[in-house]
């Protein structure tokens, strides 16, 4: 669990349209990752925000996923330490969020993040 935190940290501060299920307004509002430009071996902390209606969120960041603890109703928070990494594993990667709803329709999110 711990390696799959760790490659969360591969994230930035992002606030990007959400991808809605079919005949729902269940979405995922916003993604925030501070801090925005992350470091290898620095720390990352990311708050999702959804509709009241979503009740879980996974991140994925290739082929790794990770459940985002539910804070508050509509809110999800996350820390994790950015892992090192040699100095040629820099620049963008994709991330993906995933939020479901109690009867099980699911809507996603897709960021671009930046790794310093």
């Amino acid at each position: 669990m711990r390696a799959v935190i760790a490659c969360m940290s591969l994230l930035g501060l992002f606030l990007a349209g959400s991808v809605c299920a079919a005949d729902t307004d269940s979405r995922i509002v916003s993604v925030m990752f501070d801090p925005t430009n992350l470091i290898s071996g620095g720390p990352v902390n990311v708050t999702v925000v959804t509709t009241p209606d979503i009740v879980n969120v996974e991140a994925m960041v290739g082929p790794h996923r990770m459940t985002i603890p539910e804070v508050e109703s509509g809110r999800y928070y996350a820390s994790a330490t950015v892992p090192h990494f040699p100095r040629f594993i820099r620049g963008l990667f994709r991330v993906r969020f995933f939020g479901r709803t109690a009867t099980g329709e699911t809507v996603g999110l897709d960021t671009t993040v930046r790794l310093n």
